[in-house]
């Protein structure tokens, strides 16, 4: 019994230590944002890289505009609404140092 509370409570802390901030967030929609250009307008060109680059940047640099965190202690919910309808566009899960995409507006 004291072995899985112990385990339990060690998990827990390593969750809530590793629960992904803003910052960590605004990095991931960067690297998103960026391999998404760089697919659309060609991986291997110079132009791709470049566009990719900047455009990633800037969307990470406007991320606290449009994305609101919802903090469980042990993981966040990044919900994200680019064009201001109040509908979500896209949402994804941080936890563990690691985002997974929940949901994707067509």
């Amino acid at each position: 019994m004291r072995i899985s509370t112990l385990f339990l409570l060690v998990l827990v802390g390593l969750l809530v230590y590793t629960n992904p901030g803003i910052e960590a967030f605004e990095a991931h929609v960067e690297d998103e944002a960026a391999t998404l250009i760089r697919n659309e307008v060609g991986s291997d060109s110079w132009l791709g890289d470049a566009l990719g680059s900047v455009a990633g940047t800037a969307l990470a640099n406007r991320a606290d505009e449009y994305t609101m965190r919802t903090n469980y202690f042990v993981a966040s919910v990044y919900t994200i609404d680019i064009d201001g309808d109040e509908q979500p566009d896209l949402k994804w899960l941080g936890i563990a140092d690691r985002f997974v995409q929940l949901e994707a507006k067509e």
